[in-house]
């Protein structure tokens, strides 16, 4: 992160800077996965076998012939994992931020709602595409109090 931060959001500085750290490494797991996706499709791993059945109609099915590479899976799961650790960031920094303290009272217990995990799940790459969106409003969100802090155990 190059452009300082607001005078407002000082005291969280490097929670602010972990949150890009984490975003842009999730980045780099995005096009690592893109790139062996793109080389495995290249291998042309599957075959599209067709037969004719006894009442005349014919069926097509694709048949995987080069396994899926073990790599996607890890790279996968490496990249839901900075996701989410830069959500439970963005807890962190605005507990730190509402309270006044660091680390803030109960540090240990802040939670995201269940659903934001789920979400996460189902989004997957979604999330990359908000990377921009989000930086461009950190100090915004990060400034903003509703009233309540979200539920979901965070990892720090």
């Amino acid at each position: 992160m190059t452009a300082p931060l607001p005078a407002s959001l000082e005291p969280i500085e490097f929670e602010v800077r972990l949150l890009h750290a984490r975003l842009d490494r999730a980045e780099e797991h995005y096009k690592s996965f893109g790139q062996i996706w793109a080389d495995y499709l290249s291998q042309r791993p599957h075959a599209l076998d067709r037969s004719v059945e006894d009442d005349g109609t014919v069926v097509a099915r694709l048949r995987r012939v080069v396994p899926l590479p073990v790599e996607l899976s890890v790279v996968f799961g490496e990249l839901l994992y900075e996701l989410r650790a830069a959500l439970d960031n963005c807890l962190y920094a605005v507990a730190v931020l509402v309270s006044g303290q660091n680390p803030p009272p109960s540090a240990t217990r802040l939670e995201w709602q269940e659903v934001v995990s789920v979400q996460l799940a189902l989004w997957g790459f979604r999330a990359l595409q908000v990377k921009l969106e989000l930086r461009a409003h950190a100090a915004d969100l990060l400034s903003t109090n509703s009233g309540s802090i979200p539920r979901r155990r965070c990892a720090r």
